[in-house]
């Protein structure tokens, strides 16, 4: 059975989009997560990086996945705006690192409207 955790992650990372949309989801939900749950929403949380979403990105940033260091990379060289920018965070934060900056102000200049979330 399911713990509490588990569901309360899943409907925040998984949820109703029309909810994610204006209301933001708990980032944080995916840190109480152990062993095999944690196991389970970080593969969850790869697939959904590949399939385009940046919460994907978060939550694996929040996981401080090295497992998914690979995958980040070579999302970050497909994509751009808002993925661009949360997969970059979530490089420099899982790497310890500074180094992926540069994408996240490629992003920023690239922007149309002066406001990534709008790309």
């Amino acid at each position: 059975m399911p713990s509490d955790e588990w569901n309360y992650f899943v409907e925040n990372y998984f949820g109703d989009p029309y909810m994610m949309w204006p209301d933001g989801i708990d980032e944080k939900s995916v840190i109480p997560l152990k062993d095999k749950e944690r196991e389970t929403a970080e593969d969850m949380l790869i697939k959904s990086l590949e399939e385009g979403s940046h919460y994907g990105a978060i939550g694996l940033r929040e996981l401080r996945s090295t497992k998914a260091v690979p995958i980040l990379e070579e999302q970050l060289g497909m994509n751009n705006g808002t993925l661009a920018v949360e997969i970059a965070v979530a490089l420099c934060i899982i790497k310890n690192t500074l180094e992926y900056l540069p994408h996240i102000l490629v992003a920023l200049k690239l922007s149309p409207f002066g406001r990534i979330g709008f790309m």
